[in-house]
């Protein structure tokens, strides 16, 4: 085969590819995702338009939980010697260099953890313990003011998730509390109402979950109870329109992340017989596209916007 025809079948074969995504997936999309190619968890990078993966990272070391930093070139991951990250720190990744540096960010208040700051960079969500309960709070980057939205000591709701997530708008912050880790309630402080919303109608395990960007619907990633693996759901801000989207009972699907347009969630699939492997999926459950294969695990995945 000359090289000319090469090339000619090689753009053919990454257009049929990228003919799969409707709607398209920008150019500049990519998913980071961890491997256990080799002993340890590695970080790698997918072109989803042409499925190509690269290493970004090869160490004895765990490698994992991946997040797009924000700048259009910096990962941020946790490198602990554990797989399932306890004890880890964390570190920045140059996904051109390959350059790790441990990142300390000197917290927003004493005892500050998993700060978020919303995509206008208006405000930030934080948690923070206050006699012994986990407590979500806000500050306001222009004011410098912080207020405290959850009130899990007042409602007797020992257990939160530290993590808390952002619409699309900016607006309103979700976060998960309730009397224990098995019956966690999805909540919702509106910014400007000042008010919270209770959307789920009882307590789940979560596994995590995405904003839609009419920032008024759901797709969570909840095992109801004397069920065994976790699955994803859509559900409206309400309460209304619960609807199971993925269904796989023997190992389930997790760890979705939505794409920054808003138009496609990817997730970690254990379905069929091999390892767990990264899919693709529309924000109502259609057109689910298998994105890696083999049985080497491949998890966590998280989207990132090259700029």
């Amino acid at each position: 085969m000359n090289v000319k025809v090469f090339v000619i079948l090689v753009f053919f074969v990454s257009q049929c590819i990228a003919q799969q995504f409707n709607p398209p997936i920008p150019d500049n999309y990519r998913i980071a995702y961890i491997s256990y190619s080799g002993e340890t968890p590695d970080i790698f990078m997918m072109n989803p338009n042409v499925m190509k993966s690269a290493q970004l990272t090869d160490s004895e070391m765990s490698n994992s939980f991946p997040q797009d930093f924000g700048d259009g070139q910096t990962l941020l991951f946790t490198k602990s010697k554990t797989g399932n990250g306890a004890g880890g720190k964390l570190y920045t990744l140059n996904i051109f260099s390959k350059v790790e540096t441990p990142y300390n960010p000197s917290p927003i208040t004493t005892n500050a953890k998993q700060e978020r700051k919303n995509k206008q960079g208006t405000h930030i969500a934080y948690t923070k313990e206050v006699d012994n309960f986990r407590e979500l709070f806000v500050y306001d980057i222009s004011t410098k003011k912080h207020v405290q939205v959850s009130q899990n000591k007042a409602n007797n709701n020992p257990a939160q998730i530290e993590m808390s997530f952002w619409s699309f708008d900016g607006n309103q912050v979700a976060y998960l509390s309730g009397k224990d880790y098995y019956n966690l309630y999805l909540r919702v402080y509106n910014l400007t109402s000042q008010k919270t919303t209770t959307v789920t109608p009882k307590g789940f395990m979560f596994a995590g979950l995405v904003w839609l960007k009419d920032n008024s619907s759901f797709v969570i990633n909840i095992a109801r109870r004397n069920e065994f693996s976790y699955e994803l759901f859509g559900i409206n801000l309400d309460g209304s329109n619960f609807k199971q989207l993925t269904n796989d009972p023997s190992k389930g699907n997790i760890h979705p992340d939505i794409s920054p347009d808003g138009n496609w969630i990817v997730f970690e699939s254990g379905r069929g017989d091999e390892s767990n492997n990264i899919y693709l999926m529309r924000p109502d459950g259609s057109n689910q596209i298998k994105l890696t294969s083999g049985k080497a695990y491949h998890g966590r995945p998280a989207w990132f916007e090259m700029k």
